[in-house]
């Protein structure tokens, strides 16, 4: 018998046949969609902000140009994704490669910020003089989501450009560099950028897989052709490195190859290497 006396004061009503010893557990779940996240941030210079959006130009007799943004670039990337989730070594090959560079241009975007940065601490220091920056010196407030975190690190570069930029402007404005010098920098990082969401075009869809270029299917040597501005790698190809953006591979175990799927791809491998060797001794001796 349950004395329904400890139940007093708590809330919990008269106790009922089924909370007796031996009743059925009942759990309720209700789903829910979550918010969407979003990034909200200052930027300080147009041309950063520029860089977020793609847009089309006019010019001539009615010819356009294509300037690609951020948005556009993770809507590319989530074909990237998808197909280095179903196997896709090329797809897998140009998220590393991407994500590596896109590390390496940080760097030494961030260099060449603190670079500008210490010359204007340098110059007011000399001259016994303060900057002082208004609190509202930004040119604009923005929020961003995006779906993948390849994008989120190259929104991350784009900020390290904005932040340069800005010094740059400092400096141009307090007659520490020149206009032009000025100007360089400005279309230099813009360039850098573009050309990095430009790579992802490199990439061609072909529904290839590893275990297709293992069994050297009909459909090898198109894939091969059509994505000849992709350098494939034993490591990617062998899935021994992956982007740290990539997906699991949905028709894999903990991304592990077959053995004899792996059997077959170092014996393509090997042979690669061995005709490239082939190849360098002939080039030597003639």
């Amino acid at each position: 018998m349950i004395d329904k006396d400890i139940f007093e004061g708590i809330g919990l009503g008269e106790p009922q046949v089924a909370d007796k010893i031996g009743a059925e557990a009942k759990i309720e779940i209700k789903d829910n969609l979550p918010d969407r996240n979003v990034i909200k941030i200052r930027l300080y210079t147009k041309d950063a902000m520029r860089l977020l959006k793609s847009e089309k130009t006019t010019y001539g007799k009615g010819k356009t140009n294509f300037v690609p943004g951020l948005d556009w670039f993770d809507t590319k990337v989530n074909d990237l994704v998808n197909s280095a989730r179903n196997d896709d070594p090329f797809a897998d090959q140009m998220l590393k490669d991407l994500e590596s560079n896109v590390v390496l241009l940080r760097e030494n975007i961030e260099t060449e910020s603190l670079k500008v940065r210490e010359e204007l601490k340098n110059l007011f220091a000399y001259n016994e003089a303060t900057l002082v920056l208004n609190a509202h010196s930004h040119c604009a407030e923005v929020e961003v989501f995006f779906n993948h975190k390849l994008t989120s690190a190259v929104f991350w570069l784009v900020k390290e450009v904005d932040k340069m930029l800005y010094f740059v402007y400092q400096a141009e404005k307090h007659n520490l560099i020149s206009s032009s010098v000025a100007k360089t920098y400005r279309n230099d990082a813009k360039r850098t950028v573009r050309n990095t969401l430009r790579t992802v075009n490199n990439w061609k869809h072909t529904a290839i897989t590893r275990k297709d270029i293992a069994l050297g299917t009909k459909r090898v040597a198109k894939a091969f052709e059509l994505n000849s501005k992709v350098t494939l790698t034993r490591e990617v190809l062998l899935l021994e490195e992956r982007a740290d953006c990539a997906p699991y591979i949905s028709t894999r175990s903990h991304d592990q190859l077959e053995p004899d799927v792996k059997k077959a791809l170092l014996k393509l491998v090997e042979g690669d290497a061995e005709k490239m060797h082939e190849a360098e001794a002939l080039k030597q001796t003639s």
